[in-house]
């Protein structure tokens, strides 16, 4: 699940065999955390991160929210979440985004840097302030 700086995961559709979607999070400050408690975060130790974000797994996601302006961003895995924090107001594109998903259908959207996204592949689209 984690690939040098990036926490990477795969989600599955339900009722689609074989269709998936890749998301990789780029941000140095994320975090999956219960109503509770944090359960581990992106500057816990680097040898325990990939075993402790292993509670996701086999969760099924609920909903994705993204805040504006900062874009914040929360998937709701229902008792658990992971919440994603970008880390600069940069709209540079030389600098990476904050998250990134890679859809079943070829598309990929990228959110950040700073306030822009953009979503490529068929029906495009692009924003940022």
């Amino acid at each position: 699940m984690r690939d040098s700086d990036s926490l990477i995961f795969d989600l599955v559709a339900t009722g689609t065999p074989g269709r998936l979607s890749m998301v990789r999070v780029f941000s140095v400050a994320w975090r999956v955390e219960t109503g509770q408690e944090i359960l581990v975060g992106a500057d816990d130790e680097p040898a325990d991160l990939p075993g402790m974000v292993k509670v996701l797994n086999g969760c099924a996601l609920v909903d994705v929210s993204v805040s504006w302006p900062s874009l914040d961003t929360t998937f709701d895995f229902g008792d658990l979440r992971l919440r994603i924090f970008p880390v600069t107001s940069r709209v540079d594109r030389r600098y990476w985004q904050q998250w990134s998903v890679r859809l079943a259908d070829g598309r990929i959207l990228d959110v950040g840097p700073g306030q822009s996204w953009q979503l490529t592949g068929q029906a495009s689209a692009r924003g940022h302030q």
